[in-house]
């Protein structure tokens, strides 16, 4: 039982910490990327990436991982917006889905098969 217990309480605290960002399509221009925001950036030779853009220069952005990356090679960009809906459902269902798993666990201790005796 107090397994359990542990369990469902790091389902909660993984709920609590999580955090979702929808990113939606903008203009394929670079250099209208905004300092500190969060980009998904699909490349030219198909390589994904999310990052926080640190700085943009004439000709390249440079990420929070500190690599340049050049504007030629940008395929697609998309920003980062943050949901407070997904976060907050996602949170909810984390941890209903503790809570009944925990409980499909004690059911199942606490049955017993009686064949008559």
């Amino acid at each position: 039982m107090n397994t359990i217990k542990k369990i469902t309480s790091i389902f909660v605290v993984f709920a609590l910490f999580t955090n979702c960002y929808s990113y939606r399509k903008t203009e394929n221009d670079p250099s209208k990327m905004v300092v500190n925001n969060k980009y998904h950036i699909a490349l030219k030779n198909e390589k994904q990436m999310t990052t926080i853009v640190d700085s943009v220069s004439s000709n390249a952005l440079y990420s929070n991982k500190k690599k340049e990356i050049p504007f030629d090679t940008i395929k697609i960009i998309e920003e980062g917006t943050y949901s407070k809906a997904k976060t907050v459902g996602l949170g909810v269902l984390v941890t209903l889905g503790a809570a009944l798993t925990a409980l499909i666990v004690i059911a199942i201790a606490n049955f017993s098969i009686n064949f008559g005796n």
